[in-house]
């Protein structure tokens, strides 16, 4: 589990750094000076838009956590996907649970 963690981070971190000069790749630039003014305004509407999506994800996982803070969580008769994977020592510990919903709900 912890593995699976700390790939998905990895994972992110990696996606990060490359496209971290965006612009190579959509204008075939190679400095970010080269760039045009119109070009930079697109490109600025694309970036408040992924942040309205981002924004919107995030909050989301907010809600889910503290439903998951706040409802009370009891384990049924046959174990969902979740519960199989964290275990009973997991289910137990709901700070933990909170958690790993937490962390696939922001990688999806």
């Amino acid at each position: 589990m912890k593995k699976l963690i700390i790939f998905f981070y990895l994972l992110l971190i990696f996606s990060c750094i490359i496209s971290g000069q965006w612009y190579v790749k959509r204008y075939q630039v190679t400095d970010i000076n080269q760039v045009t003014k119109e070009q930079l305004e697109e490109s600025l509407q694309d970036s408040k838009r992924n942040l309205l999506y981002s924004g919107i994800v995030v909050g989301t996982g907010g809600v889910i956590l503290i439903a998951f803070l706040f409802l009370p969580s009891e384990p049924g008769e046959d174990p969902t996907f979740l519960e199989q994977l964290i275990g009973e020592e997991g289910m137990n510990n709901e700070l933990e649970y909170t958690h790993f919903v937490s962390v696939i709900q922001s990688d999806l």
